[in-house]
């Protein structure tokens, strides 16, 4: 899934996760401005492929926090969700465990 203003994206993992990627706070008000979608609604994608690109500069410059949430918002039909210790998060980096 992918949202018309191109600040969030929605996937699901072939076990059954689903995750919604929210990048920034309040970006929704640029109406897709900073934001480079990579991938169309319905696509597989694979590890480490690029989803979307964000101008960073932008969205700083008009006073907003790049913080990006990741959710899981099926995590009602698993049995825990392990959240790892982190500050922020690298490319490749483990940032939660579904445990079903």
């Amino acid at each position: 899934m992918v949202t018309p203003t191109k600040h969030a994206i929605g996937l699901r993992s072939a076990s059954g996760v689903e995750l919604l990627a929210h990048i920034g706070l309040d970006t929704v008000t640029f109406d897709g401005t900073p934001f480079s979608l990579k991938v169309k609604e319905g696509d597989t994608v694979k590890k480490g492929e690029v989803l979307v690109e964000f101008d960073k500069a932008f969205i700083e410059e008009k006073g907003l926090t790049t913080i990006t949430p990741v959710i899981i918002t099926n995590s009602h039909v698993y049995q825990e969700i392990l959240i790892e210790e982190i500050e922020e998060s690298a490319l490749h980096q483990k940032i939660f465990t579904v445990v079903s």
